[in-house]
């Protein structure tokens, strides 16, 4: 297995290390990712790279489309732009 690749952690440990990151410093670091083992999944790759990462993981459609509290900015109103 090329450990570059997902489910391989070599790219992150190598993200990492260019930017002076320690493993255990990044926090509640994730991953978003589709392909989570489910049964309309092709894969579990991007899953399985989070577990390997020790990253926790989400699902597209469960990051990005539930509403969700802006943290950053508490005061700013968020509105739908729904195209």
């Amino acid at each position: 297995m090329n450990e570059f690749r997902k489910p391989g952690t070599a790219m992150w440990l190598l993200m990492l290390a260019d930017h002076g990151i320690s493993k255990d410093k990044v926090g509640e670091a994730f991953y978003v990712g589709d392909a989570a083992g489910r049964a309309e999944d092709w894969a579990d790759s991007d899953k399985v790279f989070a577990l390997n990462a020790e990253l926790g993981f989400h699902v597209p459609e469960d990051y990005f489309l539930l509403p969700k509290q802006n943290s950053l900015w508490p005061s700013l109103q968020m509105h739908d732009h729904s195209v």
